[in-house]
């Protein structure tokens, strides 16, 4: 069993290396901190959706996990993550796939990020 100081002591971060069809990447594990930042970046002050960062979140998570072989952020920039909106999707997909799993989210988190996507993607009605 851990001990307390073992639990909180530093761990060190976990990569992992993943194929896609435009070569490998190397993604890293989020710390508890980041990845509760990351879910609570999904929602306002008032408790409710932010539809402008729903329909990001699968590009933004890509953008927290996405490192160099080096260890160092990919796509640290401002407007990287809107960039990515012009990747293959079939990259991305890969990408965020293996990016849920090595960061541990559960199943209904997965599905939570993916629902909420499909329908803040539909919210893009055209008005006249």
């Amino acid at each position: 069993m851990l001990t307390r100081d073992q639990l909180l002591g530093s761990f060190a971060r976990r990569y992992t290396d993943v194929p896609t069809i435009a070569g490998d990447v190397r993604l890293r594990n989020l710390t508890e901190g980041e990845k509760s930042d990351f879910e609570a970046g999904q929602l306002n002050s008032d408790g409710k959706l932010n539809l402008t960062n729903v329909r990001a979140q699968r590009r933004k998570l890509i953008a927290a996990v996405l490192v160099d072989d080096a260890g160092e952020l990919l796509l640290p920039k401002p407007g990287d993550v809107e960039r990515l909106k012009d990747v293959d999707a079939a990259v991305t997909s890969a990408i965020f796939d293996a990016a849920v799993k090595h960061c541990g989210f559960s199943r209904d988190e997965v599905d939570e990020l993916r629902k909420n996507s499909e329908q803040a993607a539909g919210d893009d009605s055209p008005t006249a």
